[in-house]
Formats: C-alpha cells, sequence, structure tokens
C-alpha cells in the first residue's frame, strides 16, 4: 500500500507541475549571473517565452544602487520593431514599457529587453521584477509568469564605498564565497528547479492576476461609468486601484489598456512630445484629460497620488511634419583594436537632402572612419570604423558625430569602452603557491590597485609579498588585503603549504584599478 501510495503522490505532483506548464502563456525571466568585480559594466537580459502575440509590455526593475548603476536599457530581439520608453533616472529602479506601432504582436521566445548596469563595488544584487505585463492588439492583459534573479559580483566590498585615497586602507567586508573543496560557490537562483517555491510563487500571482482581471471587467461592465472607472473609491482586488490609459498615438507609459495600483501610491504617466505618424506626418502631444485622481493638463508628464479608479487618455493633434531626420546609432560597447558602429537615418517631412556626417572629440589614440561620407535619402545605412592608431589609456570615451542636412543639424555622443588587461598565474611547488599579477594591455606604472586574496589560511601561511613597496595586512583568517602602485615589476604573493592538500587554491576577490587622478578603470584579468 505504501508502493501505491508513493506512486500515486508522483504522478499528482507530475499532473499539478503540466497543469501549472500549461496555465502560464508567457514567462518573463531575469537572468543571474555572477561577474568579477573588476569588470565594469554588465548586460542583463530579460528573458521571454510567450504562447499568444503580445502588442505591448511594461515592467519595473529593482536592484541594490549601492552595488549597480543603471547605464542604459535597450531592445531586445523578440520586441525590435517595438517602441521602446524607459527610465532609468532613479536609483535603484528601473521603469521600461513598449508598443508595437502596427498592432502586429509577436510570440515566442527571446530577448525582450537588455539592461546594462555599471558595477561600483562588489556584493549581491537581488534584481526583481513588478508590474510586469504584457497586453495584446485589443489592449487586453496576457497572463504572466515572473523569475527574477540576481548579480554576484565577486570581492569584499570595502567599508568605504568612495574611492579611498590610502590603498592599504581597503579592508573588504568578510563573505563566505569558497566552499570547503577551495572553490567558488555559486550562488546563483534557479527558481525553476525549486518547485515547491516556484509553484508558491505562480499560486500568488495567479490569484493577484484573477483578483485585477474580476474587478477589470466588473469595472469594464458598469453602465453609466467611463470605461476604467468604478462607482467606489476602491477596488476589491486587496487594496488595488485600477488605472485605464487611453491614447490613439505615441508609446504611453503605464501602456495603454489596465494597470493596477496600490492604493495611496504615486503613479507617473508620460508620452513622447511628438511622434511621426509616417514620412509626412506627425502628432504633437497637446496634454492629457483624466478622471478619478486625476483631472486635465497640458503637458506630456503628469505624476499624481492615486486614491480611486482612475482614467487618463492623452490628447494628439496631427499636423503636417516639419522636415527632420533622425540618426539611430546602435550602442557601441568595448574596443579592442577597431571597433565598426552601424549607422541609419529615418528621414521625415519631405526631406532628401544628403546627411553630411562629422565625427570630433577623440582621443589622439583613435582614428575614426565613415564608410561613406554622407547619407542620401536613396542609401539610408553608413557606418563607423574606429581604429586603435597608439596605445589608449584604459577608460569610457565618448565619440560625438555631427549630422547635419539642409537647415537641421543634430549632435550625437556614442560611448565606447577601453579595457586594461592583467595576466594571471599560479604557481605550485614542492611547499609553496604562489600568484603573480603582471600588467600588460594599457596599465601605467602611475596607477594603482587594491586587492583581496582568498586563501585556506588551516593549510598556508603567508611568505613574502613582493615588490616591497607594496602595502598588505590580514583581514580576518583567510582574506589578504594588498595595495599600492604598479611598477616595472611584476606583483608576486608567495605562501607556505603547511598542510599539504588537494584542496588548496587561491582567489582574488576583488581588484579595483584606479589611474593616476584616482578614477576606476575597467581591467580584464586573463589567465595564463
Amino acid at each position: 500500500m505504501k508502493k501505491i501510495h508513493f506512486f500515486l503522490c508522483v504522478i499528482f505532483s507530475l499532473l499539478t507541475l503540466a497543469i501549472c506548464a500549461q496555465t502560464w502563456a508567457a514567462v518573463i525571466k531575469v537572468d543571474s549571473v555572477r561577474v568579477p568585480s573588476e569588470q565594469a559594466f554588465v548586460d542583463i537580459p530579460i528573458e521571454t517565452t510567450v504562447e499568444k502575440d503580445f502588442s505591448g509590455y511594461q515592467l519595473t526593475l529593482n536592484y541594490n544602487s549601492s552595488i549597480l548603476r543603471a547605464t542604459g536599457v535597450s531592445k531586445g530581439n523578440v520586441a525590435s520593431a517595438f517602441s521602446l520608453i524607459s527610465n532609468i533616472n532613479r536609483p535603484g529602479t528601473i521603469k521600461a514599457g513598449g508598443f508595437d506601432p502596427g498592432l502586429n504582436g509577436v510570440s515566442g521566445s527571446g530577448t525582450l529587453l537588455n539592461i546594462t548596469f555599471e558595477i561600483l563595488k562588489s556584493g549581491t544584487s537581488h534584481l526583481s521584477l513588478s508590474g510586469v505585463m504584457l497586453s495584446d492588439k485589443e489592449g487586453k492583459n496576457l497572463q504572466v509568469s515572473v523569475v527574477n534573479g540576481k548579480i554576484d559580483v565577486e570581492g569584499k566590498p570595502s567599508d568605504n564605498p568612495a574611492e579611498e585615497t590610502q590603498p592599504a586602507e581597503i579592508i573588504p567586508e568578510k563573505q563566505n564565497t569558497v566552499s570547503p573543496a577551495g572553490t567558488i560557490s555559486s550562488s546563483i537562483e534557479k527558481p525553476i528547479e525549486s518547485v515547491p517555491q516556484d509553484r508558491a510563487e505562480r499560486a500568488k500571482i495567479l490569484r493577484e492576476r484573477i483578483s485585477e482581471r474580476a474587478t477589470a471587467k466588473m469595472v469594464r461592465e458598469t453602465p453609466a461609468v467611463q470605461p476604467g472607472m468604478a462607482q467606489t473609491s476602491e477596488s476589491p482586488a486587496s487594496g488595488n486601484l485600477i488605472l485605464f490609459i487611453q491614447s490613439e498615438y505615441g508609446n504611453p507609459f503605464p501602456l495603454r489598456g489596465y494597470s493596477t495600483h496600490r492604493k495611496g501610491s504615486t503613479v507617473t504617466c508620460e508620452i513622447e512630445k511628438e511622434i511621426f505618424v509616417s514620412e509626412m506626418e506627425k502628432a504633437v502631444c497637446k496634454g492629457f484629460r483624466g478622471k478619478g485622481s486625476v483631472t486635465a493638463g497640458n503637458t506630456n508628464k503628469v505624476s499624481f497620488q492615486i486614491s480611486q479608479d482612475t482614467t487618463l487618455t492623452w490628447l494628439w493633434q496631427k499636423t503636417s511634419a516639419g522636415k527632420d531626420f533622425i540618426l539611430e546609432i546602435k550602442p557601441a560597447g568595448e574596443m579592442e583594436d577597431e571597433l565598426a558602429i552601424p549607422l541609419k537615418a529615418i528621414y521625415y517631412g519631405g526631406l532628401r537632402l544628403p546627411i553630411k556626417l562629422t565625427i570630433y572629440g577623440l582621443p589622439e589614440s583613435i582614428e575614426a572612419t565613415l564608410a561613406q561620407k554622407e547619407i542620401t535619402y536613396e542609401q539610408r545605412e553608413n557606418s563607423l570604423l574606429l581604429k586603435r592608431k597608439s596605445k589608449i589609456p584604459p577608460g569610457e570615451y565618448r565619440v560625438k558625430i555631427n549630422a547635419s542636412c539642409g537647415s537641421v543639424k543634430k549632435d550625437y555622443d556614442i560611448t565606447i569602452l577601453v579595457h586594461g588587461k592583467i595576466k594571471k598565474s599560479v604557481t605550485k611547488k614542492e611547499g609553496s603557491l604562489s600568484i603573480t599579477l603582471q600588467p600588460e594591455k594599457n596599465i601605467e606604472i602611475t596607477d594603482s590597485f587594491r586587492m583581496a586574496l582568498n586563501f585556506p589560511a588551516n593549510m598556508m601561511k603567508l611568505n613574502k609579498v613582493l615588490p616591497e613597496s607594496l602595502s598588505y595586512k590580514m583581514w580576518g583568517k583567510d582574506i589578504l588585503a594588498v595595495a599600492g602602485n604598479f611598477n616595472e615589476k611584476p606583483i608576486n604573493i608567495s605562501f607556505e603549504i603547511q598542510k599539504p592538500s588537494t584542496d588548496i587554491f587561491l582567489n582574488i576577490d576583488s581588484l579595483i584599478v584606479l589611474d593616476k587622478n584616482g578614477k576606476k578603470i575597467p581591467v580584464r584579468i586573463s589567465e595564463e
């Protein structure tokens, strides 16, 4: 009987999982990654799997602003045809939304968005999604399951997050990141494998969605009230209130249709000032009208405290498009010896003249070449090729492009990164183990560094730290903090092996390099 009971439980669990898998039409997932603290930037994709076509989305991503700083949001391959609006100005929060202008809708699996973060210091930042909504071309919400992630920045954050002027005083915070076997243990979340937690979370989200949908249906079916407006000041969906957005043009945030908000929370609604409907026509936002917690205004952005169900309608006026153009530039990223950057022009208002391009603002060590000197209406694509002429100090550089077409002139900035490189080698001999760091590409002798080195103190004892000009001290039992300036000699740290074991290891938990002005520079470590 026990065996029969066991098999029945297994079959029931499998059926439950299968039902849950069929219930969710869409999954939005944030990747979890582990990166070294010396890495300057990291790109995090937000992945999606959608069975039904969707034409709009919106989401909020929360992160730890003391560890990361959001620098950009870009389209993924799934929503490449969508118009994107995002806000990264509030530390710790990213708001993003997109809308398919053609209302064609997309489905399938791939990347919805790419988020770029600058790494400020080591530590762990959870990446939590909230307010996630997918809607079809009629503005109806699709069911969504959310899988959160996190970024583990290896290393030990200093007591003072700011750049200190005395490298020897950098004492990293103790973290247990090394397993007994001597390898760095991964703390990347795997929500899919954690079945009980995942199912509980899905059930919670499902209950909220059902409650919200029921409230929205009740509001839509209430007579003598505008869509999105309930007769009571509070919806029955556990204190959530409904905001109904209407707009003939543009990409509103929040998106068209229904969204729910906690009573008393501050809601910010915004939309473009103007959008091009076609090459010859544009629509200009003349303001908004509302009912509920907001009345009317003549701006394209409004913030209010929501206290009752609310409707907001963006007002537009169509007019002839003035002669204008937009130059679309793909984000540049990291540069080695050369880097190609695609350029694409979009014309409006009957403008047909060639767009003349001028490149300026480059350091002397970088040479810029355009595939064509100008962009024409017939051939609207071009590319910019950057080549290294001489040694380029590591850091962040901005390439400036001036584009002029008749009387219309515009300036664009492109950010490129140049990394410094350090070669790491670990040498094990009888009775000793040492680590050597050899500065290579783009590292100057005037640059300074601070590093935290993790080792098993119960098996090894510190022997020497070379060059002797370096400052060092023990932090705890198994962390060695080292700081100083680079010079022509490599950095070598050796240990005596007191207890031979296969679990002996040396791990760089953090390495921060500063230039002569005290500014952090991006660095990559290669292993010999």
